[in-house]
């Protein structure tokens, strides 16, 4: 435990039940007890250093200073009602911007933060009625597997008694309707999906009233944290409902990556918005949806494909747990689609059904010819899907 004095109610309490207590007091300069200096940290002294997702090359470094945590914290306090009474289930690392971020959420408002040790989808159910959060931070990967271990054990809903979720805040990858369908049904708490990133932490929230969440949509921006614009290869704003790519700026944006000069020009506008390599697009209404990312554009025999779209098709067939579409070199075409497929628990699915199911929702242009089936997809720390991680292992089962 680290308090500002050793006498405090805090400190004695933590004493009693034998947990060690550093006192801040030590660690200040002035007071002889240790030797040591803490150095006084401004709005604008870096706070952390995060690292991107790397989910298209190495991961880059990202200084974030006080302020930016600070606004954000306040405003999600502000966006999503969190009082002292509220508890976070947090089963993700606290090292990503989305666990840090919400254990610092959870604190500003005076409440508490259960930080698990790892995720465990069959252990998620016992947190949640054993510790009692009120709320818990969910993405869509582990939202399916907490559904596929309930169904292979036949564990029941949770009931009422057993929780008292309020509600499921999901990020890092979008969510079909279908898995934010079930989730609800089975946890009994609404799903709220969120957008953020390192490198701007929270940038758009659906929530915290069901009536405040769209079809497809990650939400408004935040208020007080980011300004969000979408923007055309000319960098001029487009016409609502026009995708394009996502820009943001505001306090919670950071200003550059650490020793990246390269990165730092390709990354910002002339003006001074963050370039976020989204693309997207805004309702008239300011409810921002994501398209995919612009480096994973796939240009097959010239048409532009977002594999992000096709990847929310694919996810709402029945058998379908994950899909994921990547590229790899065509002779013809320059690239073609491959759709990697996770099947549901228990459920056995023809490649040749599902894609015959595909070509009667999309254009034959767009519809993938090669249908892989794999057990998982490799994904970041944060939960995002690797395309680039699957091209290579498609190579290597093709020899």
């Amino acid at each position: 435990l680290v308090t500002e004095g050793a006498a405090d109610r805090p400190s004695v309490h933590a004493a009693e039940l034998g947990i060690p207590t550093v006192s801040i007091g030590e660690l200040l300069p002035g007071d002889g007890a240790s030797g040591a200096s803490v150095a006084r940290a401004y709005p604008e002294t870096i706070a952390a250093i995060l690292h991107t997702s790397g989910t298209t090359g190495l991961p880059k470094r990202v200084p974030r200073d006080h302020r930016s945590f600070v606004v954000a914290a306040r405003a999600a306090r502000l966006t999503t009602g969190l009082t002292p009474d509220d508890v976070a289930l947090l089963v993700g690392g606290v090292y990503t911007n989305a666990g840090l971020s919400n254990v610092l959420f959870a604190l500003l408002t005076g409440g508490s933060c259960v930080v698990a040790p790892g995720f465990d989808p069959a252990l998620v159910p016992d947190w949640i009625a054993g510790h009692r959060p009120t709320w818990a931070l969910l993405n869509a990967t582990e939202l399916n597997l907490i559904l596929d271990v309930a169904a292979r054990t036949g564990r029941p809903p949770l009931t009422r008694g057993e929780s008292r979720l309020r509600s499921i805040r999901a990020g890092s990858q979008p969510m079909t309707p279908g898995t934010a369908e079930q989730a609800e049904a089975w946890l009994g708490a609404p799903v709220f999906e969120g957008y953020g990133m390192s490198e701007a932490s929270n940038i758009a929230k659906s929530g915290p009233r069901r009536e405040d969440r769209r079809p497809g949509s990650c939400g408004r921006p935040v208020p007080g944290t980011v300004e969000v614009r979408i923007l055309d290869e000319a960098d001029a704003d487009v016409a609502p409902g026009v995708t394009g790519a996502v820009v943001v700026r505001g306090p919670t944006v950071f200003s550059g990556y650490l020793d990246d000069p390269a990165a730092n020009a390709a990354a910002f506008t002339p003006d001074g918005w963050f370039r976020t390599g989204d693309l997207g697009c805004l309702d008239g209404d300011g409810f921002l949806y994501l398209k995919g990312r612009q480096s994973e554009i796939i240009n097959r025999g010239g048409e532009k494909i977002a594999p992000a779209e096709i990847d929310r098709v694919l996810q709402g067939h029945p058998a379908v747990r994950e899909a994921a579409v990547f590229a790899i070199p065509d002779a013809r075409f320059g690239e073609d689609l491959v759709a990697a497929v996770v099947p549901s628990a228990g459920v056995r699915v023809a490649a040749r059904e599902v894609r015959t199911w595909m070509l009667e929702r999309l254009s034959p242009a767009k519809t993938p010819r090669r249908i892989w089936m794999v057990e998982s997809l490799p994904r970041t720390a944060s939960g995002k899907v690797q395309r680039g991680e699957l091209a290579r292992r498609w190579r290597e089962a093709q020899g």
